[in-house]
């Protein structure tokens, strides 16, 4: 029943952790390197960054709900229902 407890908590980690690596990683592909420059038109590639920005910052409200419900969970103990 671990792993529950881990499927949990991976919710607002990939939200919170992985999506603003990536985010940053497409942004610095996509304006700052050669090949994002060359394959993806500059304009195109600002739009993109902004509503890719957009979505990360507009999930703010759900990611701390998310660690709120998952505190909540665990302190019930792992057999508990949400």
């Amino acid at each position: 029943r671990m792993w529950i407890s881990c499927l949990v908590w991976l919710m607002p980690f990939f939200r919170i952790i992985l999506g603003n690596v990536t985010g940053l990683f497409i942004n610095y592909d996509l304006l700052f390197t050669k090949r994002g420059r060359s394959r993806v038109p500059w304009g195109l590639s600002i739009l993109w960054c902004l509503c890719m920005w957009g979505v990360l910052l507009g999930s703010i409200p759900w990611a701390m709900e998310a660690i709120e419900i998952t505190k909540k969970y665990l302190e019930k103990g792992i057999t508990a229902e949400l």
